[in-house]
């Protein structure tokens, strides 16, 4: 596994405050989901308390509730209306805007599916939630006639972390990271990092660091052909303990 220590001016989390309690350190919103796409969401909320989030709230349409809540029970888990089809309704809106402006940080978009509710669900989501979100996966096919101005970050070999004025490319990662799922981990180690009170650009450079680092480390363990989304998820630890090993 490369040991190579992070860029000198990759920012870190702060230490830890032994007073802090869990909603110190953030709470995350995980919107997404639809008939067979409930692991996605459901990664993305479990890698973003894997990245030290206090708090993770999953909402998923009513129809995938049930899956999406079976795949760890220290996240919380809540459906909303759904159409026929088992996609969200528009009817989620209100609640949607309202969870996610009351959250700290946020990710739209794993299995959220490409339906017309979804694609007005999301545009107002991007026009009028305040917190800081990730929009990934099919959000941004919703937001792909929309006039965008954030932080991106272009996902593959030296995957390229990009704001206005400014780009940074990273240098950890693998081909065995080219799976299902490993993109949901991300948003949701980002919106982690985010919520804990990095800027944007500051948390996507960690996460894309750290993520890539856990890969390498699961390619480590299990060869880059059998490594999956899931071991990957199981090594974030291994990520930002090398992330934080320079001197303070």
């Amino acid at each position: 596994m490369p040991t190579e220590p992070p860029p000198e001016d990759l920012v870190r989390l702060p230490p830890r405050d032994p007073q802090a309690s869990k909603r110190d350190h953030g709470r995350v919103v995980v919107v997404g989901g639809a008939p067979g796409m409930a692991g996605a969401p459901a990664l993305a909320a479990m890698a973003a308390l894997k990245s030290g989030a206090g708090l993770v709230e999953l909402l998923v349409p009513d129809s995938v509730a049930a899956i999406a809540a079976a795949f760890d029970p220290c996240v919380m888990t809540r459906g909303l209306p759904a159409e026929a089809e088992g996609g969200f309704a528009a009817a989620a809106e209100d609640t949607l805007v309202a969870r996610l402006t009351a959250a700290d940080a946020g990710v739209v978009g794993p299995g959220i599916g490409r339906t017309a509710a979804v694609r007005d669900i999301v545009r107002r989501l991007w026009r009028d939630v305040s917190a800081p979100v990730v929009f990934d996966a099919d959000a941004l096919w919703a937001l792909s006639a929309a006039e965008i101005d954030a932080v991106v970050v272009f996902k593959g070999a030296g995957t390229l972390v990009v704001a206005p004025g400014r780009q940074a490319r990273n240098d950890t990662g693998n081909p065995g990271m080219a799976t299902a799922g490993t993109g949901d981990v991300l948003a949701g180690v980002i919106a982690a990092i985010l919520g804990q009170g990095l800027a944007p650009l500051d948390a996507a450079r960690l996460g894309v660091w750290v993520h890539g680092r856990a890969g390498d480390a699961a390619a480590a363990d299990l060869g880059e052909i059998s490594m999956t989304a899931r071991d990957l998820l199981d090594r974030l630890h291994v990520g930002f303990r090398a992330a934080d090993c320079r001197p303070q």
